[in-house]
This record gives C-alpha cells, sequence and structure tokens, in this order.
C-alpha cells in the first residue's frame, strides 16, 4: 500500500474517531435528542453551533458536542443525496455485519489480546476504505458493539485501534442487543398503530400507552401561535421522541401547526378548535358531573326559602324585562311605582333574579359558580357560570309568572340624585320580556297605553339621573358594538356574521341608568352596613398631554378611541372609593347574579343582612374571592377578544376568497413614528387592523383598504391603504 494512502487513511481515521472541527459540507452523525444519532449534512455555521440538515430536510442547529461523527467528504449538499446515501451506508453496514463474530472468533483464538486498525478493519469488512465504508464502519461499531472495544495503544493523538472483547461480556452483549432489537421492532410496531389510529381518527381504540404520545403531540398543539423553534419543545423523554417519529410518519411537520394537523386528523381537534379555551383554566368548560348530580335534586326536591316570610309582593307592578331578543337568562327587570299624593315622585324599581333563593353557600353549583367567576360570550358558543337547564327555569325572572327576586327602590329628585329613603328587599315579581327595539319604538310613539307612560316616565328620571352624573364628572363615549355569531364552525366553510349595533339609543341608555342606580344604592347601603362586597372604583382620566388635540379629531371612532385612551382601569375592593367614570362616590354591582360572581356574592351578604343572619363571607375571604375573580375575569377577556378577532380574520378571509377585499374605515392611530403605518376601525366590522399608507393621513381621515393574506391561526394580515375617501 502506497504511503500517500495510508496517510489518507490516517486522517480519515482521525477524523472518523475524534470530534472534528465541522466545515460547511461535511457528513455528521449527530444527536438532536437524548437517544439516538441521526445522519445529516453541514448546511452552515452559525458561530459556534452548526446548522445541520437530516434526510427529511429537517434543520437542526446542533453545537459540537452533539456530533458525534464527522466522516471524508461525501458529495452531499441536500436532503435527497443524503436519503440515498444513508441507504447505501446501511445496506453496506447489514451485510457486513454477520463478519464481526467470524472476525472476533478467529483472532480471539491466536491471540486472546490481539488488536486490530481502522485500515486493517474497514478492508477486512468491506474489501475498501473509501468514504462510504468508513461511514458503514461507524455504524458497526459505534454503539456497545459486542465483539470489538474502542482502545489507544499509542501516545495522545495517535492511531486509535480495536481489541476483541472477552467471551463472557461478548455473550452478555449479544443478549442486551437481541433484546434491544426486539424493544424496536415492538416499539415499531406501535408507533405504526399510532400512526394509524391517528389518521383514521379512532381516538377510541388508542391504548393507555399510546395516549402519553398523543398527549404530547397535543401539548405542542397548543402552542400554536408562539415563535418558539423546534429545538426548544424538544422533550427529551421518549414519549417526545415517539410523538415526533409519528409526526414523520403522518407526513406533517415537527411544528406546533403539524401538531394542530394531527389532532384534527384524530378528530379531537376541529379545523377551527378555539385553541385559546382550549388551554385556558376554563377548560373544560362542561359542568362535572357532581355540579350535575345536585342540579338534578334541587330541580325534585323542594329547596327551602329562608326569606319566604320577608318576601314584598311586588306582583301588582308593571315589571319590564328588557334584552336582546336572543337572550336566554333574565336576570334584571325595571318598573315605575307611583305615589298615592300628588306631587310625590314616583318608586323606581330595579327587580334582580334571585338565584341564592336556591343556593347555599357550600353548594357545589355556587362553588364552580365562583370558580368561573363570569358567564363567556363567544362567537361559536355561550358559556354559563351555572348549568342553562337552571338558568332557564328556577334563575330567572320568569314571564307573567310570580318570581322571586331582589329587588331594589329608590326616588329620584329634581337634580337627579337619589333620596335617602331608598330600599332593598326580597320580593315576588311578574316579569313581562321586551326588546330594546321595542322600548325605542314606544318611546317614539304617542301610543298613550300604560307601557308608553311607563317608560315615558322612566325616561324623565333617568334623563335626570344621567345629565348629575355628567355634572359629577361622569366621562361616557359612545362606541359601537361588533356581534359576531358564526354557525357552523364544525365544519369546512362555517358562516360568519357580523352585526354592529349602536349602544346609545333610548332604550340603552334608560337601563344603563337603571342599573347604575341600583348599583349606587347597594353600594350605600352595604357601605352603611359594613357589609364587606364587591365595590367598584376608577380614578380620574389621564390629562390631555401637551400636543394632543382632541378637540380637533372628527366626531367618531378616532375622537371616541382618543378619549377611552385617558381612561384609566376600573378596580375593584371591598373598601368603597368614588367611581369618577360613572361619576359615583360608592358603586357596587349587583344586578347580575347569574352572569357574574360578584354579583352573586353580594346578593348572599345583602340578605343575610337583611334577614338579621350572620354574613356568609368574611372581609378576609371576600379579599380572597375578589383576587381570584380579578384574574379569573381577566383571563376571560382575553379568551373572548382573541377568539372574536380570529372570526373576524376568518371572515376576511372568506372575503377575500370571493374577491371582496376592498374596505372602507377610519384612520384611529398610528403605529410608526413616521406615522405610515396606522391603525384602521373597518366600518362593517367593528374592528382595528393595522394597515401600511404611502402618505401620512390625520385621526379621522376616511380610507380604502385593500386587505390580502388574512390567516386566522397566525393571527395575521396585510392591510394596504389604496384611497382616502371624502
Amino acid at each position: 500500500m502506497s504511503a500517500k494512502l495510508k496517510l489518507s487513511l490516517f486522517e480519515a481515521e482521525k477524523t472518523f474517531w475524534k470530534k472534528p472541527e465541522c466545515k460547511r459540507g461535511d457528513t455528521v452523525s449527530f444527536s438532536p435528542m437524548k437517544n439516538g444519532n441521526v445522519l445529516g449534512f453541514v448546511e452552515d455555521s452559525e458561530g459556534s453551533a452548526f446548522a445541520v440538515v437530516d434526510a427529511r430536510g429537517t434543520k437542526f442547529l446542533v453545537t459540537q458536542k452533539q456530533i458525534s461523527f464527522s466522516g471524508p467528504d461525501t458529495d452531499v449538499s441536500n436532503p435527497e443525496d443524503l436519503q440515498t446515501f444513508r441507504s447505501r451506508v446501511l445496506k453496506l453496514a447489514s451485510t457486513a455485519s454477520s463478519k464481526l463474530p467470524s472476525l472476533w472468533k478467529e483472532r480471539r483464538v491466536i491471540d486472546k489480546d490481539a488488536a486490530i486498525g481502522v485500515e486493517e478493519l474497514a478492508v477486512y469488512l468491506f474489501e475498501s476504505s473509501g468514504s462510504l465504508e468508513v461511514h458503514a464502519l461507524f455504524e458497526l461499531v459505534r454503539d456497545n458493539n459486542p465483539y470489538l472495544k474502542k482502545k489507544s495503544r499509542q501516545k495522545k493523538g495517535g492511531e486509535l485501534v480495536f481489541t476483541f472483547r472477552p467471551e463472557s461480556q461478548v455473550r452478555e452483549l449479544e443478549i442486551l442487543s437481541q433484546n434491544r432489537l426486539e424493544r424496536s421492532e415492538t416499539r415499531d410496531m406501535r408507533l405504526a398503530r399510532i400512526t394509524s389510529l391517528i389518521r383514521g381518527g379512532d381516538e377510541s381504540l388508542l391504548l393507555d400507552q399510546d395516549r402519553e404520545v398523543v398527549a404530547f403531540i397535543e401539548t405542542l398543539s397548543l402552542s400554536m401561535g408562539s415563535r418558539m423553534p423546534l429545538q426548544k419543545c424538544l422533550d427529551k423523554s421518549r414519549d417526545a421522541e415517539d410523538a415526533f417519529e409519528v409526526m414523520s410518519r403522518l407526513k406533517v411537520e415537527k411544528t406546533p401547526r403539524g401538531a394542530f394537523e394531527a389532532m384534527v386528523m384524530l378528530g379531537r381537534f376541529r379545523k377551527h378548535e378555539n385553541l385559546h379555551l382550549r388551554r385556558s383554566s376554563m377548560h373544560p368548560v362542561e359542568f362535572s358531573s357532581d355540579v350535575l348530580e345536585e342540579l338534578k335534586k334541587k330541580q325534585l326536591n323542594e329547596f327551602v326559602d329562608v326569606d319566604k316570610k320577608r318576601r314584598r309582593d311586588l306582583t301588582h307592578l308593571a315589571c319590564y324585562g328588557i334584552d336582546t331578543s336572543d337572550a336566554v337568562e333574565v336576570d334584571d327587570a325595571i318598573s315605575i311605582e307611583h305615589g298615592s299624593e300628588s306631587g310625590e315622585p314616583p318608586t323606581l324599581w330595579v327587580h334582580v333574579a334571585d338565584p341564592t333563593r336556591w343556593l347555599d353557600t357550600t353548594d357545589q353549583l355556587t362553588k364552580e359558580a365562583l370558580r368561573r367567576s363570569c358567564s363567556v360570550y363567544l362567537p361559536t358558543e355561550d358559556i354559563p357560570m351555572f348549568p342553562m337547564p337552571i338558568v332557564e327555569s328556577m334563575f330567572s325572572l320568569l314571564a307573567m309568572e310570580a318570581t322571586e327576586a331582589l329587588s331594589i327602590g329608590f326616588q329620584v329628585d329634581e337634580e337627579g340624585r337619589i333620596d335617602e329613603g331608598y330600599e332593598i328587599c326580597t320580593s315576588l315579581v311578574s316579569t313581562q320580556r321586551i326588546t330594546y327595539d321595542d322600548v325605542d319604538a314606544l318611546l317614539e310613539s304617542a301610543d298613550g297605553g300604560q307601557a308608553y307612560r311607563d317608560f315615558h316616565d322612566l325616561d324623565v328620571a333617568c334623563r335626570r339621573r344621567r345629565a348629575w352624573r355628567t355634572g359629577q364628572g361622569a366621562f361616557t363615549v359612545e362606541l359601537e358594538n361588533p356581534k359576531l355569531r358564526v354557525e357552523g364552525f364544525d365544519g369546512e366553510n362555517p358562516n360568519v356574521s357580523i352585526k354592529v349595533t349602536r349602544m346609545d339609543t333610548l332604550a340603552w341608555n334608560l337601563v344603563e341608568e337603571m342599573m347604575l342606580a341600583a348599583g349606587e344604592v347597594a353600594g350605600r347601603f352595604s357601605e352603611k352596613n359594613r357589609i364587606p362586597v364587591a365595590f367598584r372604583s376608577q380614578l380620574p382620566p389621564k390629562e390631555v398631554s401637551e400636543g394632543e388635540q382632541i378637540s380637533s379629531i372628527p366626531e367618531g371612532w378616532a375622537k371616541s378611541l382618543a378619549l377611552l385612551k385617558l381612561m384609566r382601569p376600573s378596580e375593584m375592593d371591598v373598601r368603597p372609593a368614588r367611581h369618577s367614570g360613572i361619576g359615583l362616590d360608592v358603586y357596587s354591582q349587583v344586578t347580575s347574579p347569574i352572569r357574574r360572581a360578584t354579583d352573586l356574592l353580594a346578593h348572599f351578604q345583602i340578605k343575610a343582612f337583611l334577614r338579621g343572619d350572620k354574613l356568609p363571607f368574611s372581609t378576609a375571604k371576600m379579599e380572597k374571592y375578589l383576587m381570584d375573580i380579578t384574574k379569573r375575569v381577566k383571563e376571560i377577556r382575553g379568551i373572548e377578544n382573541r377568539t372574536k378577532r380570529y372570526w373576524t380574520l376568518e371572515r376576511l378571509r372568506q372575503d377575500e376568497e370571493v374577491g371582496k377585499n376592498f374596505h372602507e374605515g377610519v384612520v384611529v392611530g398610528y403605529r410608526s413614528e413616521d406615522k405610515l403605518i396606522i391603525t384602521v376601525m373597518l366600518d362593517s366590522y367593528a374592528t382595528q387592523i393595522k394597515a401600511r399608507t404611502p402618505l401620512a393621513l390625520p385621526l379621522g381621515a376616511r380610507v380604502l383598504l385593500e386587505v390580502l393574506g388574512a390567516d386566522p391561526r397566525k393571527n395575521s394580515l396585510k392591510a394596504f391603504v389604496r384611497k382616502r375617501l371624502e
């Protein structure tokens, strides 16, 4: 053999058995996870790390430490070449594996301390020592080979050789190797089964040990929307390794989006699965068996009304439950009671549904309601605080039936203030339902009937209240309210409808004033009697900073949002404080005990006080509840906002599919210093999107936008100002 060939083999051997400095184009064996090596080629280097691509085209960022072998040049430059090369390596290694036992027996008989060098070993096994043979040799000896043991017999940096293991060790390693092979075959069959079941949507046939792999894929899918690279998603557990192998077999990307596609195949997720809700503390949204069992008992058995003897019969009053036409639960109503003497101001009443008539503080229903904190209203579904069967029947103010309520009565003086002679009592009322639209029609008509007279008198009192609150610093911003509803969201093409309604009609204003008045009375009553409830407060608006000219912004969305930015966040505490936003010194919400946990707590507290009983919740206990509820409600509002955003983008995507990608809107903000990236409120969607404009535009300017590439899963779209409208 020539000296030149010996030198090249020696260099190849050093490259092979040490961890060399890799360079672009090298073929390497590396470990992306804790277990197992993968063949790849170095695409590029990034500092002290290397971008290595495997045979599937997946890119990994690995360190020198993760590279266990780098062989001679192989002319591999893409995944297809690597697949071909890997197949040749494995085939060659498999044909030579049977030669190792023969070599071991032959050399051990001659000399038990015999050794063999890399050059001689490659030639013996493959009759050659080229790059292909070197890689095949590595495949044979890298993982606890039963017959050979690597050993250096020269000084550091010298040639590495192999010695032959003793017979006892060979037998032990042969058994271990056979067991490993059997486990590998079992694992392959298991992963094939999981892959088949996911692809066929047969979740019921998954075995318990399969579900751990599926659980990992689901966990990965729930991270969709994050920008976490694959390497940071990798778990070093066997479940993670198996999960990624299953995803490869399913031919989906080993990313959160690929995991989501796998969950859709399985049938665990729908195409439009609400991941915001799925990964929240609200999931699962179904009520537990304990809660439903208690619900059945309450429906079947009479629950003693401890306030029965104290209830005031107000069924003689015309009691109006005002809500939207699609409302299911009726948790408040209003009425007016005229005095018997001439000139005596009427008493205005707010009647609130009384769910605590059926509940105890220790009930499972109560505990679950406090855990949920409030009802959730999504475009696809409503998630109630209480089970709907009891909400629609026992808990609501029933139409034209005597129903238990908590009633708040008060009189409004000529200036709009509430007199000291207010009252709170448990009661019986009979409610008639009416919509906001119906009330608006009545107020604008000259009907002359009782309902017209009642609403006219209520409207007069509420106008005085609104004027008085404005004088007390109430800060009102009128905004349109988009209502999204989605039908058929389980299918491929759900129908997304968006209805934009105004909240400043006569009926809306009347109901708002009545509810605020009830909150003021409840707050004053609780403060006076030292009842710990949830008092709401808000600091005064921020001062307009120098350079801001809100007065010059045209009326509409831009001005309303500019004013809204001056508002400070409201707070909730057991200690009363002024609520500057609504112009009240004290305020506590009590009008939605079916939908808000804080209102439910206030009902328990106030009713116990009216009975002369010990309050069920101490100040410390109320503080703990309010802290938990505040945290949960913040999470829920985030779910609602992100879900609405998702379906708005889905509607924009559907519109673009049919060529409807031009929309009118109003400039309401700036996203860059040069004012060329702006925020636009779309008229027909009542939603804000980011857009690019070639020229700076003033706030309030009307524009025509072209919207492209809406992707609800990525929460992204592109929008461009194409024209300024007059």
